[in-house]
């Protein structure tokens, strides 16, 4: 396991357990450092949380997101190269 990941399994696994700190709580978005406070106020943030261990998103809870905001594409055989393929069609 990386350092990151080290990191991150002390913070999940604290004795108490540590508060979860939400996205509109944090400095960043407060400040609006990125940009994210400004998109949000004009609706332009979807917020949504599904079941799991910390960043290992299973397929049923990032794809619906891809096909309604990127777009999907069933059929990637008219792709000049694989690798192409590979970015668009995950």
């Amino acid at each position: 396991m990386d350092e990151a990941g080290n990191i991150v399994s002390s913070i999940a696994n604290a004795d108490p357990p540590l508060p979860i700190i939400t996205l509109r709580e944090q400095q960043l978005y407060k400040e609006d450092w990125l940009g994210l406070k400004e998109l949000d106020e004009r609706g332009g943030i979807t917020l949504a949380s599904c079941d799991g261990v910390h960043m290992e998103l299973g397929r049923h809870c990032w794809e619906p997101f891809v096909r309604k905001y990127v777009g999907w594409v069933e059929d990637a055989s008219s792709f000049r190269n694989q690798n192409e393929a590979m970015y668009i069609a995950v």
